[in-house]
């Protein structure tokens, strides 16, 4: 990430229950309520200023059994919202 000079503003975990909207601050309007598919692993928010900040949203946990995903799917996804 430093040396791409990247400006990652954070990693969350998202809700595993589906609403993977849970973490964002609070807007006008009260709390978002879009729900989220449960083969969403992550996504990236990309806020355009001066320079672009980064926050990336990862699924840890599967959405029925709330057991932690195996690393390898957590990382490739990772991978996969950074490039």
């Amino acid at each position: 990430v430093e040396r791409r000079k990247w400006n990652l503003l954070s990693i969350t975990e998202m809700c595993c229950c589906g609403d993977g909207k849970d973490h964002t601050p609070h807007k006008r309007g009260g709390r978002k309520t879009k729900i989220m598919p449960n083969n969403v692993l992550g996504y990236n928010l990309t806020a355009s200023s001066y320079t672009k900040t980064h926050e990336i949203h990862l699924r840890l946990r599967h959405p029925r059994t709330h057991a932690l995903l195996d690393y390898e799917s957590i990382a490739g996804t990772m991978c996969h919202e950074l490039a």
